[in-house]
């Protein structure tokens, strides 16, 4: 299975959510009421099947909505690229030994170091990404 990065045109917060049952079909409806907060383009990290890797996207919606981040492509480009990897591997996000060497991040990092040497990636994009990933504020949202 693999990760794709989607981007919303014009994401919104702060909308209510009105949901109503039709009682004759059963069938539901939700529409968002209010203008909310419009936080403008972001990209958000979805698995194959649909679902979403929420970790990362509240992680950056929170970038954008509180923080007040313009861009959050760099955060997407390298969450993708580890959430990517961390499948690869076959270890969730939330793994971590007690070992040091044995965690994930670890392991991205050898990752990352060897794309750069392979010319994949330029080594300022592999120190971005690692430095992203190692976030005290992305591991908080961990």
């Amino acid at each position: 299975m693999s990760i794709v990065l989607w981007e919303v045109p014009d994401f919104v917060v702060d909308q209510s959510i009105k949901r109503e049952i039709n009682r004759s079909t059963g069938e539901l409806s939700i529409c968002f009421e209010g203008s909310g907060n419009s936080l403008g383009k972001l990209p958000l990290l979805y698995k194959e099947d649909g679902s979403s890797i929420r970790v990362a996207n509240i992680w950056l919606i929170h970038l954008k909505a509180n923080l007040r981040k313009k861009a959050v492509n760099t955060q997407a480009q390298a969450l993708l690229h580890y959430f990517t990897f961390l499948e690869d591997i076959g270890i969730a996000w939330d793994s971590m030994p007690a070992a040091l060497r044995k965690r994930p991040t670890y392991g991205f990092k050898k990752h990352l170091r060897e794309a750069y040497k392979n010319g994949n990636i330029a080594r300022s994009t592999a120190s971005s990404y690692m430095s992203i990933v190692n976030r005290p504020g992305f591991r908080r949202h961990l």
